[in-house]
């Protein structure tokens, strides 16, 4: 699958949506060192099918700061016949850390089987992807201070774990707002209907 990258030079985010959003409902709040913490929300399904019986929810982590950019899977949820969807998160490693200080990973709903943690999504076809999660990014800060250099938005969060869904500025780079951990929606489509957020 070859997902584009993260715009800093001109390129697209790799699966990050870029429809618009407005934060609502109360912030996600930080975890502590050892704490879980709990992403839910429900599923939109665009494809008129049933969800297959075999779809995982996975996050991937959007890296850019390195020899080059990548995604790194840390993170698998579940998505449930009622549909909606649940994913608890430990503390990340440091390897889906922008500039070892933050980190932002969406929600991808796949059918591989062989896809796991610390897999890069790009490896594998674009077939196996079968959804994300369009408006909204998880959010994990370890340094605000250095994030906040890097991505301005960021000194919007709370260092640890949150939710952000994404806000579109006109003539800039698109960023997160906080907004609810238990809002997110999942939207199941082809991965070329959605499009993918320009976070700078």
């Amino acid at each position: 699958m070859d997902v584009p990258k993260r715009i800093r030079d001109g390129g697209v985010l790799a699966l990050c949506v870029a429809l618009y959003a407005c934060g609502d409902g109360a912030p996600s709040r930080a975890t502590e060192p050892g704490e879980l913490f709990h992403v839910s929300g429900t599923v939109q399904n665009n494809t008129g099918s049933p969800i297959p019986e075999n779809a995982r929810l996975v996050l991937a982590w959007i890296v850019f700061a390195g020899p080059s950019d990548y995604t790194y899977a840390f993170g698998e949820g579940y998505i449930l016949p009622s549909g909606t969807f649940e994913i608890d998160l430990p503390e990340p490693p440091t390897s889906v850390l922008n500039v070892g200080a933050y980190g932002v990973g969406i929600l991808v709903a796949t059918t591989s089987t062989e896809l796991s943690e610390g897999d890069d999504l790009n490896d594998f076809p674009i077939e196996d992807y079968i959804g994300a999660t369009g408006e909204y990014a998880v959010v994990y800060l370890s340094n605000p201070t250095v994030a906040a250099t890097w991505s301005p938005w960021t000194s919007g969060f709370e260092a640890g774990y949150a939710v952000g869904v994404g806000q579109r500025i006109p003539g800039s780079f698109d960023i997160f707002v906080p907004t609810s951990a238990d809002s997110v929606v999942l939207i199941l489509d082809d991965i070329g209907n959605i499009e993918f957020m320009n976070w700078g």
